[in-house]
Parts: structure tokens; C-alpha cells; sequence
């Protein structure tokens, strides 16, 4: 029986833990994690998002160390578990002085709470036997986060942050599908397969083709394929470790992880094809894990219908039943088939649906971008991000592990450091194969081991993975808020682009510049601005680059020809239409006369532009002054060219000529271009608005 003396000391045990905890997670929520530069950002606040849900574990913690009933041990496991809350308290203490953005404190940190918190949630011995009703709650738990995913990628929708690559050009793909036309898209002048062998698109044409929105149907896909695999995750744990806690602790721990969040995000780039092999992968482990091999390579050899480089991890896990299970037939045929399909995708497939050679063995595999140092620390940043919230236990079962050195590999040797990151697909298939390593290392840690204690590896793992995904991962319950992925400059109305898109009919065919294509997704054709076809309409914002080409260079391209008129304009947002119904916009913004109400001037402000009439009128009840100005090329134009306003100091612009609807190098000559501000001003500016010009600005 415990003593009195005993029962206080680990109450004070119980107490300093979880004042360290706490000192722990509020100092950390002051810091955000930038994911894509690893590197961590003091934001001097504290982040309330992730440090309610942190709070929550402390309560839970708490009630725990109240309620669970202690189990006998060692003194030597108390001045272990003693250390690492020592341990955690240390490196919070030198992150404070140090004040370093380098992530690797924060990882420390991270590892040395989840083991802490892991040996005393031991303290706790959960009453659960049933497995039906872990996976229903396993079920439940996805279907929130799913849901939450869902809304993230709406978000970035109506921020203008999800990029026509690559959802958009999977949504055109399944779009052309569902009429007949196949796998074809407008602005890659091919079939989606000649970038990629996605054969398994086919499966979700069907969808497309009762009445399902293909973009929606992807938005909803990508978050359904990757917490979904929770349970089979759950269902795999309760059956290999013939507990239904096991499960429960297993299926959370992946829909925690923070790679979820951040490959929802993609860096704006939203579904990825990967993602959809995400639980056939899991299934495929599963089910050889449990000894039906032949099952899970019939599985694993249809995720690579997905796309080709996942052939790559089927070989290796083909490579590893051979090697290590002893199962030279199914090993040896899952290899030799897995390699024979990567070279028939790379110099078949691909080759014949792009009407060229496989693009992809040099792309991203050129000139660095960064030195060789630089890259080294970003790679073992990466490789801490993918490991540490699954507790470093895939490194207890590093047989299984190495599976996924071809998907951890294609990452790492990109030159390119802004994908070597968990936000970035490559790596997709490495962490499944992770999971399921660190799954293994949990089992034969507590081989022979009664409950509770052979829970322990689990709450670690549950334990680094919620602290994962508060810290380093993406979403409203963690400390890095999802924001618009899109150039800070690209203001565009959500509501400007709908109303456009509800203006052109579905016959109309569209060039749009790289994010607005996302919105037009169901016209007849559709092209972007990095393309030479111009549609019927084109609808373009000056920020929208990705490409090299820059997107305004489609108005000048359209302008030229005499057909396009803008239908709308308002310096960023323009869009230009050929076809007939409402030009107003037009006749306010080109005229062949000088109108009566602004006063003729004549100004030469440079390159060829020159100032045809002007008047400021100041408005002293809003502090404001409205300006007219009409200009005219006095000369040929070589650019397309911005102004601007100054009065004395004071400075308003750069503006484009005409509210952006007609770049000064499509100005054509004897016709006048119109611009009308309202600009701000002080009670001094007002009464010098004589002294108001325009100038070029760059």
C-alpha cells in the first residue's frame, strides 16, 4: 500500500509537471512556424488558437494525474521522467534567451514534453474493449477535421489563394472527362496524363458525370483521403495489438499530425494526386502487416494508378517483404512489376499523352537555389518535421522505415528549398509508410509488457503529434492561422469575380490569369495568360503572376487586335470581352473627344504620354479630392505604364491608365483615355489641390 509520504511526493511530482507544461505552451504560443523556410517567428503575442486546445491537454493532464491510480515503480523511471521536465524547462529557459528562429528548440521541446506526458498518462487505465465503438469515434473525429479542411480550402477560394495549378488543372481534366473529351486540358494543350500517369482520375469522372462539381469534388477529396486513412489506421491497431484503446490512440494521432493541415494548404497549389493513394497505401501496409501479403500487394500495386513515382515506394516495400519478411515470390513479383510500370508511366504513358519526353527527371533537379550547407540544415529540418510528431518510433523499426527513403529522397534532392518541406506532396507516401514504422516500433517496445504501461509509446505518439500539430502545423486550433496564400498585393474582390463569372455565358471560352482561372473552371474552353489563346473573355489582376509571362500582357495582346472591349475595371481587376451586350464601361474610359465637364491642359509627363485635360476638385466634408484626368499618346509607347499623383511631399499611386482596362502600349492614336480618383487628403492638401500632378511612376 502507498504511503502518505509517497502519495505526496508524486503529488508534487504531478504539480511541477504541469507548471512546467504550462510555462511550455504559453511561451511557445507566442511563436508562429514558417513551414516552408523552417524557421520560427516571434510574434510577441500569444497565439489564443493554439494555446486553448493546449490548454485542454492541461486539463486533461491535470485530471488525470487527480484521478488515475498510480502504479508501482521503480525510482530510477521517477528521476527519469524527473529529467525530462527538467529537461523541457531548460530549453524553454534558453529559447528565451537565445531568441533564435531556428526551429530545433522547439522540436527538442516537443519530444521531451510528449515522453513526460506519456509516462504519466500511464497513471491512467482507460475501460475500452469494444473496437466498433473506437472506430466510430475514430470516424466521427475525421469527419470534423474533414470538415474543417473542407472550410480551409473554401477559404483560400474566396481569397483568391487556390491556384489553377494543380486543382485547377485536375478540375478541368475531370470537367472535359464528363462531356466525352477526356482527360483534356485547355491550357496544357494535352491530356492531365501527359504530365503526370493520374490513371486512377478515370475512377472519379462518374462522379463528375451525376452532377458533382469537379472542383468541389476535389476540395472534398483531398482531406476525405487523408483523414479517412484514420480508420484504417484505428481498425489495423486494434487488430494487431488486440486493443481498442490502442486503436482510439492510434487513429487520433494521425488525424493530429501536422502534415495534414499544411498539405491542404500545398502552398496554394490545393489537391494533389497523392493524396487519393493515401489510404491505399495504409490498407496495403495494413494488411501485410497482418500477414494477407498477397492482398496488400494486389493494393499497393493499384495505388500506383495514382501516379507513377508512388511506384517507386511500392518497389521499395516489395524490396522489404522479399529482403526482410522472407517472402520471395510476392516480394520479388511487387518489385519487378512496381519497376516495370515507373518505366512504362516514364517512357510510355507520359511521352505519348505529352507528345514529348517525360518531363519531370530534370525538373526541379537543376541550378540550386541555395547553398549546399543551407540545404543540409533544411533537409534535417524536414526530416525532424516528418519524424518528431510521430514520437522518433519509426526509428525503432527502421526495416519498415527505409520503405520510404524513394518518396523522402525525391524531396530532398530537389534544388529547389521551398519544397523540401512537409507542405509539399512529394513526400506523401513516406508518411504513411512512417506511421505504420512508428506503429511497429511502439509494438516491439512493449512486447510482453501488460496494460497500461504497453499504452506508453501510444501516448507519446498522440502526445508529439498534438504538440506537432499546435506548433508546426496549419488550421484554426493551431498557432499558425491559415491565411491568403496569394500575392499580398492580389485585392480582388470575391465577390467582383463572381458577379463576372456569372455575366459570361458557359458557351464562352476564357483566358484568366493564374488564381481568377480557378473561378472559371466550367467555361468551354479555358486558357491562362501564360498561354497565347485568348478567349472570348479574359479576366486578368495585375498581381495574379506565377508564370513568367505577366498577365496584363494578354490585355495588350487583346487590345491590339480591335475585337475586345472591358466590360470591367478597377486598376487591378480587369476583365475584356469580344462578345456582344455591355460595353458602358467602354465609352466612360475612350473617347475620340475631350468631354466638356474637365478642362483642357496639355502636359508632357514622358515616355510619350501626355496630359489632354485635368481638374482636381477638392471635397472638404469627406477630406478628399476628386480627380479627372485625360490622356492621349503623344508618341509611340513602348510599356505599359503606371502614374501617380503628388502635391508637394505627398504622394498617391501607381495607378494604371484607364482604371487598368487599356495599358498605355495599346493606346491607339487621335483616341483620349480616362481616369476618375478619389483620394484622400489633409484640410492643408485641400487648399493646394491647384498644385496636384501627375507624374510616371514605375
Amino acid at each position: 500500500m502507498e504511503s502518505p509520504l509517497a502519495r505526496k511526493d508524486g503529488r508534487l511530482r504531478w504539480a511541477l509537471d504541469l507548471a512546467v507544461l504550462i510555462i511550455g505552451l504559453v511561451f511557445f504560443s507566442r511563436f508562429e512556424y514558417d513551414w516552408v523556410r523552417h524557421r520560427i517567428i516571434d510574434t510577441q503575442t500569444v497565439q489564443w488558437a493554439g494555446l486553448s486546445l493546449a490548454f485542454v491537454v492541461c486539463a486533461i493532464f491535470a485530471l488525470i494525474g487527480m484521478i488515475g491510480r498510480p502504479r508501482e515503480r521503480e525510482e530510477r523511471i521517477h528521476r527519469e521522467e524527473v529529467w525530462f521536465s527538467l529537461i523541457a524547462f531548460l530549453i524553454v529557459a534558453t529559447q528565451y534567451l537565445l531568441r533564435t528562429e531556428s526551429p530545433w528548440l522547439l522540436y527538442a521541446w516537443i519530444m521531451a514534453v510528449s515522453v513526460r506526458c506519456a509516462g504519466f498518462i500511464c497513471n491512467w487505465q482507460p475501460r475500452l474493449s469494444s473496437m466498433p465503438i473506437a472506430l466510430g469515434m475514430i470516424a466521427a473525429m475525421a469527419i470534423v477535421v474533414t470538415g474543417i479542411h473542407v472550410r480551409i480550402q473554401m477559404f483560400l477560394w474566396e481569397s483568391m489563394s487556390l491556384g489553377y495549378h494543380d486543382i485547377g488543372l485536375f478540375a478541368r481534366a475531370l470537367h472535359s472527362a464528363a462531356e466525352g473529351n477526356g482527360l483534356w486540358v485547355d491550357s496544357l494543350g494535352r491530356s492531365i496524363l501527359g504530365e503526370h500517369a493520374f490513371v486512377a482520375a478515370w475512377a472519379l469522372v462518374p462522379f463528375c458525370r451525376l452532377g458533382f462539381d469537379p472542383l468541389t469534388l476535389l476540395i472534398l477529396a483531398g482531406p476525405l483521403a487523408l483523414n479517412g486513412t484514420s480508420v484504417i489506421i484505428a481498425w489495423y491497431v486494434c487488430r494487431r495489438f488486440e486493443s481498442a484503446v490502442a486503436g482510439l490512440i492510434a487513429g487520433a494521432a494521425w488525424l493530429l499530425l501536422p502534415m495534414h493541415g499544411c498539405l491542404i494548404i500545398a502552398h496554394g497549389y490545393g489537391f494533389h494526386e497523392s493524396y487519393v493513394a493515401v489510404p491505399l497505401i495504409a490498407w496495403g501496409l495494413a494488411s501485410a502487416l497482418l500477414g494477407r501479403y498477397r492482398l496488400a500487394a494486389a493494393i499497393l500495386l493499384a495505388s500506383m494508378l495514382v501516379r507513377e513515382d508512388i511506384a517507386l515506394t511500392v518497389g521499395a516495400w516489395g524490396a522489404y517483404v522479399w529482403l526482410v519478411e522472407k517472402r520471395k515470390a510476392v516480394g520479388a513479383a511487387t518489385l519487378l512489376i512496381a519497376l516495370a510500370y515507373f518505366a512504362l508511366a516514364v517512357f510510355v504513358i507520359v511521352p505519348a499523352y505529352r507528345g514529348g519526353p517525360y518531363p519531370h527527371l530534370g525538373f526541379h533537379f537543376q541550378d540550386s537555389m541555395t547553398s549546399a550547407a543551407t540545404a543540409v540544415g533544411i533537409n534535417l529540418s524536414f526530416l525532424a518535421t516528418l519524424l518528431m510528431p510521430m514520437a522518433l518510433l519509426p526509428l525503432r523499426s527502421m526495416k519498415l522505415a527505409a520503405v520510404s527513403l524513394p518518396a523522402i529522397a525525391e524531396t530532398m534532392l530537389t534544388r529547389n528549398p521551398e519544397l523540401h518541406n512537409i507542405g509539399f506532396q512529394y513526400y506523401v507516401p513516406a508518411m504513411v509508410v512512417l506511421f505504420f514504422a512508428a506503429l511497429e516500433g511502439w509494438r516491439t517496445m512493449v512486447r510482453g509488457v501488460n496494460a497500461p504501461v504497453r499504452h506508453g509509446p501510444g501516448h507519446a505518439l498522440l502526445g508529439a503529434a498534438l504538440l506537432g500539430g499546435i506548433y508546426l502545423g496549419v488550421g484554426p486550433w493551431t498557432n499558425n492561422p491559415v491565411r491568403p496564400f496569394a500575392n499580398p498585393t492580389l485585392v480582388a474582390s470575391f465577390d467582383a469575380v463572381q458577379a463576372l463569372r456569372e455575366r459570361i455565358p458557359p458557351s464562352a471560352t476564357v483566358t484568366a490569369s493564374y488564381r481568377i482561372a480557378a473561378h472559371f473552371l466550367d467555361a468551354r474552353q479555358l486558357w491562362t495568360t501564360a498561354n497565347d489563346d485568348l478567349g472570348d473573355v479574359i479576366v486578368v489582376h495585375d498581381a495574379d503572376v506565377i508564370d513568367e509571362r505577366h498577365p496584363r500582357e494578354a490585355l495588350t495582346r487583346a487590345l491590339r487586335t480591335g475585337s475586345y472591349a472591358p466590360i470591367y475595371a478597377d486598376y487591378q481587376l480587369v476583365a475584356l470581352s469580344k462578345l456582344p451586350g455591355d460595353h458602358s464601361i467602354a465609352d466612360r474610359l475612350q473617347s475620340r473627344n475631350l468631354p466638356a465637364d474637365v478642362p483642357a491642359v496639355r502636359l508632357e509627363i514622358g515616355e510619350g504620354i501626355e496630359v489632354a485635360a485635368m481638374l482636381a476638385r477638392p471635397i472638404p466634408s469627406e477630406q478628399r479630392i476628386r480627380v479627372s484626368v485625360l490622356w492621349r499618346a503623344a508618341g509611340p509607347i513602348a510599356r505599359d505604364l503606371r502614374f501617380g499623383l503628388t502635391l508637394g511631399d505627398a504622394r498617391w499611386g501607381p495607378f494604371y491608365f484607364a482604371k487598368g482596362a487599356y495599358p498605355s502600349n495599346a493606346w491607339q492614336a487621335g483616341w483620349y483615355y480616362r481616369d476618375d480618383l478619389l483620394i484622400e487628403a489633409s484640410a492643408p492638401q485641400l487648399l493646394r489641390v491647384r498644385e496636384l500632378r501627375p507624374v510616371l511612376l514605375e
